[in-house]
């Protein structure tokens, strides 16, 4: 059986990280996904339009994650705007599926799913695991190690902030 791990990195760069040393400790590729807004990549532009820039950072996020992982696509998620995915989150929004309902199927509570979410449209870097039981406990401490966001108490403090999730008063 496999579990449906989950981390949010502030930094694309510790996400990517993250990436790396799973597949350096024998993670499939197929079962790792990592996505971020386009424009979260760091990339600069020195001139154009807010649309060039996110081309120029999607394209900037592409390269970095189509050398790690498998899937790679670019879509406009109406919940976040342009993203850059790989793996098998990508496969739900290449079809025109939305990031919540790409991670609530592959095993997370709803509401859980909305904080991910949120999260990526903030401008985090999402890294999500289909990992065998065999390998979970040490892909948990793969994640762990890169330092991810403490995703309830971030959620705690947006809801300070006066956030609340879709459908929730």
């Amino acid at each position: 059986m496999a579990r449906t791990l989950v981390a949010l990195y502030d930094y694309f760069d510790d996400a990517q990280d993250a990436v790396q040393d799973l597949i350096d400790n024998d993670v499939p590729k197929e079962e790792i996904s990592l996505t971020v807004r386009a424009e979260q990549s760091r990339a600069r532009t020195v001139a154009g339009t807010e649309e060039e820039a996110s081309l120029t950072a999607a394209g900037n996020v592409g390269g970095s994650l189509g050398d790690l992982l498998v899937g790679l696509g670019v879509r406009t998620v109406p919940e976040l705007g342009t993203v850059v995915a790989a793996g098998p989150l990508a496969d739900g929004l290449m079809v025109g599926g939305d990031l919540t309902g790409s991670l609530t199927a592959m095993g997370l509570p709803d509401e859980e799913a909305e904080w991910y979410a949120e999260g990526i449209k903030r401008g985090g870097a999402l890294v999500a695991v289909r990992a065998p039981d065999a390998i979970a406990d040490d892909a948990i401490e793969i994640l762990e190690d890169y330092e991810p966001v403490d995703i309830r108490r971030r959620v705690e403090e947006w809801r300070a902030q006066g956030w609340r999730p879709a459908g929730h008063p």
